[in-house]
């Protein structure tokens, strides 16, 4: 995994595999089409429009490697960004990975008003500790879904194993 202010990035070096998701802005009257030649370097790139944005196939060099299939997309967001995805992997597994990238590129749609107002953010609060809390009990009632104790812990500088009662004010994670 590599995460950087451009790009969120993960591979599999054994299959030459390799998903990449960035935010990117459009030029000036740029379209999703010519964005995408833009990043392949290839005007001459044959584009498909879809009905969450637009797609190609095309080729990529991985640092250590000959060229490889590639699946590039674009999404269109709002103030002249766009969503991209690029997907590879090794000639041979190419062609099962590829449905799976035009799979990934068509689950992305625009949210609704009404979806927009039924999200419910997570909130950071800061409480007091009562007697009885523990990690475990606040990790129950938090609004964090996956290893809830130790992001908790994290949250508090008490990971790995921290001693809550030396705390007293809790930073904890709710739901609006």
């Amino acid at each position: 995994m590599q995460n950087n202010e451009a790009f969120l990035q993960a591979r599999n070096p054994d299959k030459e595999a390799l998903v990449q998701i960035a935010v990117v802005s459009l030029g000036k009257d740029e379209s999703l089409v010519a964005l995408l030649k833009r990043l392949t370097r290839n005007k001459e790139l044959e584009v498909r429009k879809r009905e969450y944005g637009v797609t190609a196939r095309t080729r990529v060099k991985p640092k250590s490697g000959d060229y490889q299939p590639a699946r590039i997309s674009a999404i269109e967001l709002d103030n002249r960004q766009a969503l991209t995805l690029l997907g590879t992997a090794k000639n041979e597994q190419f062609v099962e990975s590829d449905s799976y990238f035009n799979a990934i590129n068509s689950s992305f749609t625009r949210l609704t008003p009404e979806q927009i107002d039924a999200i419910q953010l997570p909130r950071l609060e800061i409480i007091e500790r009562q007697s009885g809390d523990n990690f475990a009990s606040l990790a129950q009632r938090s609004a964090i879904e996956h290893q809830a104790e130790d992001i908790l812990r994290l949250l508090n500088r008490a990971f790995p194993q921290g001693d809550i009662t030396s705390i007293k004010t809790l930073k904890i994670i709710t739901r609006d």
